[in-house]
């Protein structure tokens, strides 16, 4: 919308790849950045400081690429002028729901440290958000949960089949990162995390693996 408003459509294809990158290489950080690496937190019983340092040589070497790239960009420092348009956001953004969202952050973080239960804080979003914007509800890509809850039914069941069970376990083990890498083209990242993980004991190398894996196809990452 902006580079339509800028006149800048020729940038599209290289800023929405870009984005694209720094969505899936830029999330692979944190326990919480990403559905495969809470997953693979939580299965690996490591502390965060470790789990953050697993990750971290592959971020800062993503982080210098991504501005490599974005220095090769053409013609992008050119002047130009944007019809200013009220933001919808901005009506939307009050202090009590600023705050209500704040907590319900920090209720997050403590889940994932292990302080609070899941369900607890899943119960106090779904309250939240239906006296401050049951809206936004009926807003959701229900179709593309759909379509990942059918990845995680079909992983789950091929794990569960012998001979594939005897394969997948004949390639992963020792090979983590390429098989995260390999699976994430075919199946999403998120899935390739859940059927890889039953068959090994290397999540270091396999968290490794599904987030490079995020880029590529179109369905290697829910970002993508």
């Amino acid at each position: 919308m902006m580079l339509k408003q800028c006149g800048r459509q020729e940038l599209m294809i290289p800023v929405v790849v870009l984005q694209t990158i720094a969505a899936n290489l830029g999330s692979m950080l944190t326990p919480i950045g990403n559905p495969q690496n809470l997953y693979l937190y939580g299965l690996a019983g490591k502390g965060i400081g470790e789990f953050i340092m697993w990750l971290l040589p592959y971020t800062i070497a993503s982080a210098l690429l991504l501005v490599i790239s974005i220095l090769l960009i053409k013609n992008k420092n050119e002047i130009i002028c944007i019809e200013d348009t009220d933001s919808e956001a901005a009506h939307n953004t009050s202090v009590p729901r600023v705050m209500a969202y704040s907590v319900l952050f920090i209720l997050a973080l403590l889940v994932v440290a292990r302080v609070l239960t899941w369900y607890i804080l899943a119960a106090a979003v779904l309250i939240t958000v239906l006296l401050l914007e049951k809206n936004v509800l009926a807003k959701a890509d229900y179709a593309l949960l759909l379509t990942f809850i059918g990845f995680f039914i079909f992983t789950g069941n091929m794990g569960r089949v012998e001979s594939v069970a005897h394969f997948l376990a004949g390639i992963v083990n020792g090979r983590e990162l390429e098989a995260g890498i390999i699976t994430s083209q075919c199946i999403s990242n998120v899935p390739a995390a859940l059927l890889l993980s039953e068959f090994t004991d290397n999540i270091k190398n396999l968290a490794i693996g599904v987030n490079i894996g995020g880029l590529g196809t179109l369905i290697a990452s829910m970002a993508s």
